[in-house]
């Protein structure tokens, strides 16, 4: 279940940044004038990250969905295992090849 790990590395991921942008925000009103005017490069590109891992996060989500309703949620789960040794669908494709190579 990579793609569970890889939803949770996702997530604190994205905490982190949020963090970050949170203690910006909360060093003083001047920060908040600033962001207001227009947000510094700092939070624009923690902004940029969050937005990229959330996107991240739910593409590992709907893969892992895929599987849990297939291997472990499902009446049949051994003839699931045995259609994907056989034939694979194109998700379980896709999941493959996104496992491999490591880009969404």
């Amino acid at each position: 279940m990579a793609h569970l790990h890889l939803f949770r590395v996702c997530l604190l991921t994205v905490e982190d940044g949020i963090c970050r942008v949170e203690h910006v925000l909360t060093e003083g009103s001047l920060a908040i004038k600033q962001l207001i005017e227009g947000p510094s490069q700092r939070i624009a590109d923690d902004f940029r990250s969050i937005t990229t891992e959330l996107s991240r996060a739910a593409c590992h989500a709907d893969f892992a969905i895929h599987y849990l309703e297939k291997l472990v949620l499902s009446n049949t789960p051994t003839l699931s295992r045995l259609r994907m040794a056989l034939y694979r669908s194109s998700v379980e494709k896709k999941s493959n090849e996104i496992l491999a190579n490591g880009k969404i």
